[in-house]
């Protein structure tokens, strides 16, 4: 049985075995996986298998990797306890991911800027700490998700690089793009920026024994 982790936007994170959710039916509400407090959500929910780090990141840019072993397990259903702090620098938590040293990830802003990065050049820092920058953002800009690259590899297991671009492709690409600039805007397109949530510290707690489930 595998080890499941659960993190939310304020920053708490519980580890469980696979095996303390019992088998149900597909329609059946379930049971708890973390006990939420006012106003928090769930971010992410992974699977430890083949991972050695826990990656996590902030809204402001910021984030973190710390080992595995520093997430104790415990009981489905508590509390939890604080993956990173969530100051007013860092801002609220959008993604949490269980990553091995030989990953990439895909960081998005709300602003649409992606940036890719090896996992191994972010900083190994402790559980309850602030982490450190992963990107700079521009005024306004929010980091929004982050994602795991899928390598693609052949049947060696050697990974597979996509071909550059031609100059052709390229000249044809630039063409699209000068024509679909020179379009015009079609009337009441104007996009709505989401609000943003203010952040707030998290306060450490004992995590909750798990209770009857209704």
């Amino acid at each position: 049985a595998q080890d499941i982790i659960i993190a939310t936007h304020m920053g708490k994170i519980i580890r469980f075995a696979e095996g303390d959710v019992r088998s149900m039916g597909r329609s059946a509400r379930g049971v708890r996986g973390i006990r939420l407090r006012a106003n928090d959500y769930v971010v992410e929910m992974d699977v430890l298998a083949g991972a050695t780090h826990i990656l996590t990141a902030t809204e402001n840019g910021y984030g973190k990797r710390t080992e595995i072993p520093r997430y104790r397990k415990q009981t489905r259903g508590g509390m939890g306890i604080i993956d990173i702090k969530t100051t007013a620098r860092n801002g609220m938590v959008v993604g949490v991911k269980a990553v091995a040293e030989e990953d990439q990830i895909m960081v998005s802003t709300s602003g649409g800027m992606v940036v890719r990065m090896r996992i191994k050049r972010i900083s190994i820092v402790g559980r309850n700490t602030q982490g450190v920058r992963l990107m700079v953002l521009e005024a306004g800009d929010k980091i929004a998700s982050i994602a795991k690259v899928a390598e693609k590899t052949d049947d060696s297991g050697q990974e597979i690089t996509p071909p550059e671009p031609t100059a052709e492709e390229l000249d044809q690409l630039r063409k699209e793009a000068e024509q679909q600039a020179d379009e015009p805007e079609e009337a009441g397109s104007a996009e709505t920026e989401p609000e943003e949530t203010d952040p707030e510290d998290t306060e450490p707690g004992e995590p909750e024994k798990e209770g009857s489930d209704s």
